[in-house]
């Protein structure tokens, strides 16, 4: 049996609460004709799309994605919103997302080096690791890899 030697862990939705709620009230935000589900769908498919082409000389940070992707999303739902303020929440969140209670424990109890791999832009992830005063043997982020999880 192999030993394992590290541990490799997502950030948002692992240690920290992930941005649905925030999704949720953009959604709101930028329609009340339309279902709030399908403008997240098809905000989703927007911003997965524009992941799916950020790949090497081609890569685009996650806020620019976010910008393209709510723009577009507007464009087609939407009351006119700027793009930029309508996102200025979600790019506060990224910065300071709170942490599930469990988090502490678990890394304490983990006695490997874990190591961190996050499509969040550099500076927000260094943000929000040190808002949380946490420590990792390493963070990966999609700026480094030039692409975005699921590519492998």
């Amino acid at each position: 049996m192999k030993k394992i030697k590290c541990l490799f862990i997502d950030f948002y939705g692992t240690l920290v609460h992930d941005d649905t709620e925030i999704i949720s009230n953009i959604c709101k935000n930028i329609s009340a004709e339309y279902p709030k589900t399908e403008i997240a769908s098809y905000w989703w498919k927007q911003f997965c799309l524009l992941c799916g082409k950020a790949n090497g000389s081609a890569f685009i940070s996650q806020h620019d994605i976010e910008l393209h992707s709510i723009r577009e999303t507007i464009e087609k739902f939407g009351n006119g919103s700027d793009p930029g303020l309508i996102s200025q929440p979600l790019f506060n969140y990224w910065l300071r997302p709170p942490i599930f209670p469990e988090t502490g424990l678990f890394l304490k109890k983990i006695k490997i080096p874990i190591c961190v791999i996050s499509n969040i832009d550099s500076s927000d992830l260094k943000s929000a690791i040190k808002h949380h005063n946490l420590r990792f043997e390493g963070v990966v982020y999609s700026e480094d890899a030039r692409c975005y999880k699921q590519n492998p």
